[in-house]
């Protein structure tokens, strides 16, 4: 875009859509932000508009975290991808995780499907080469999502929240990764 064509796109922006492009102007051209720059000059904006513009910024960045890193499966969903492993059933559901930005919830939907199916092999193993009857099969696989679930925390919260803390170098002594 030429400077005249960005004068006219600005000029139609909404305040915030300006304050995004001088808030993030790396990622734009030093004629762009230049021109927002004059954009916003010409309006009248107040300290509260851009305390609120902040807080927004500042709520959506916390709603990113909360899904990457606090939001997870519930029992529910963790028990129909250990015992519905099979990928053509759970894609879907897996993909709109993904969609949404819920980081934590697809790599917990992957662990415990992957868990369910190496967990049913064990057990079949286990029961070929014992003898042991289909229900005693069954009893084992159900039995294996205890240690399932509670291996679930280590592998993938704790994981991820120490790997965010090692990228933005985060002190241990922060409350990063506690629940409320």
């Amino acid at each position: 875009m030429n400077p005249e064509d960005l004068r006219k796109t600005y000029a139609e922006a909404p305040t915030e859509k300006l304050l995004d492009i001088i808030d993030n102007k790396f990622e734009y051209t030093d004629a762009a932000v230049k021109i927002a720059l004059e954009e916003l000059s010409k309006r009248e904006i107040s300290e509260a508009d851009i305390k609120t513009y902040k807080e927004t910024v500042e709520s959506n960045f916390e709603s990113a975290i909360r899904k990457l890193v606090f939001d997870d499966l519930s029992l529910a969903q963790k028990n129909f991808f250990y015992f519905l492993w099979i990928p053509l059933i759970h894609f879907a559901v897996k993909q709109n995780f993904r969609d949404d930005g819920y980081y934590l919830k697809v790599k917990q939907a992957t662990y415990y499907s992957w868990v369910g199916f190496g967990l049913l092999m064990l057990s079949v193993f286990i029961s070929i080469e014992f003898d042991l009857s289909g229900l005693s099969t069954l009893a084992i696989w159900i039995a294996g999502f205890i240690p399932a679930y509670a291996f679930d925390e280590k592998f993938n919260r704790r994981a991820l929240i120490s790997r965010l803390k090692e990228r933005y170098k985060q002190p241990d002594n922060d409350k990063i990764g506690e629940k409320k």
